[in-house]
């Protein structure tokens, strides 16, 4: 979600495709969103959309960012109508929106002399105040601005502070003006203009070409796989992300495999039918040419002494009985 969108369209009412400039969107509030965007804002682990409300994670990682440039601007009914140029070199997500950063706004009157409070967060003993640009403070009917944003009712002193969601108040004039007359913008975006680059020097990768659209913020990097070589692993597309990184892993093609192609043979029906009875009939065994049915057939011989010594007793057996058989005959021929 580094850069959900770099680009608002139609003034803050939807959010368009990814810009390609370095002018990056991170923070959107929306008039009537849900209380808490300076909590959201602050919290760390916390990016993406919350509600209507959208904060990239740009600002969580500030202070790895070479930030140029930070700009608030203020949009109602589809148009920009007030804007704040601050100087964001060398700044953090806490400090950048400070008196001595602004260089430009669409108003004529903001010099220091003219300028009370200019900060994220203001935070008296009777209001809380977020984004808030006003002159000195002289009580609720007097007190003269240019912008506020309301996040909360803890506290509700004056007109401004009597919100129940979101409210972005700002002066429509092109000077600040009294709270009671302020006027209620539909949606504030924070933008920043950040000065980032990829590194050049390690981008070929072997058996792969690549072409680049460039080296900075949201330039993108494509491979292709060299002829005969196919993707594995790895990111054939990366991205040049706001940390001067190119996204993603870098990328691997091996050679494909140089197998033949097999030789198919074409065959009619009759052709195949007689195939297949040749094949079944290479294939069919009988039953009485099988090794377990020519062992049935064949007397095992067996060598062990015991059965020698069995075969031996039984012979003699044998021959007593054959002998007694005899012998009993031949008693009976003599008388």
């Amino acid at each position: 979600m580094d850069n959900f969108i770099g680009i608002i369209c139609c003034m803050g009412v939807m959010f368009c495709s990814t810009c390609l400039s370095t002018n990056v969107t991170v923070l959107k509030v929306v008039s009537g969103g849900i209380f808490g965007i300076y909590d959201f804002y602050k919290n760390k682990s916390k990016s993406g959309m919350w509600g209507s409300h959208f904060k990239s994670n740009i600002i969580n990682d500030w202070n790895s960012v070479k930030v140029r440039e930070v700009s608030i601007k203020l949009f109602k009914n589809g148009n920009r109508c007030a804007f704040f140029v601050f100087n964001g070199s060398n700044s953090n997500s806490d400090n950048w929106m400070s008196k001595d950063r602004l260089i430009r706004t669409s108003y004529g009157d903001t010099t220091n002399g003219n300028l009370g409070y200019t900060q994220l967060s203001y935070q008296g003993t009777l209001s809380i105040r977020r984004f808030y640009i006003s002159a000195p403070h002289v009580g609720c009917e007097d007190d003269m601005g240019w912008l506020v944003v309301k996040d909360s009712t803890l506290t509700a002193p004056c007109k401004i502070d009597k919100v129940n969601l979101t409210t972005i108040w700002y002066s429509a004039l092109q000077t600040k003006t009294n709270f009671n007359d302020f006027q209620k913008a539909d949606v504030m975006t924070v933008e920043i203009d950040i000065d980032v680059r990829c590194e050049d020097s390690n981008l070929t990768i072997v058996n792969m070409t690549y072409a680049k659209t460039g080296i900075q913020f949201n330039d993108t990097l494509t491979y292709s796989c060299s002829e005969g070589f196919t993707h594995t692993y790895g990111d054939l597309q990366r991205r040049c992300d706001h940390r001067g990184v190119w996204t993603g892993t870098r990328p691997i093609c091996e050679k494909l495999c140089s197998c033949q192609q097999p030789n198919y043979i074409q065959l009619n029906e009759t052709e195949l039918g007689t195939r297949l009875l040749e094949i079944k009939s290479n294939l069919s065994v009988r039953a009485n040419e099988t090794s377990k049915a020519r062992r049935l057939k064949t007397c095992a011989r067996d060598d062990r002494p015991s059965t020698k010594a069995i075969g031996v007793l039984g012979g003699v057996l044998i021959g007593i009985f054959v002998f007694l058989i005899v012998a009993s005959d031949i008693s009976s021929l003599l008388a």
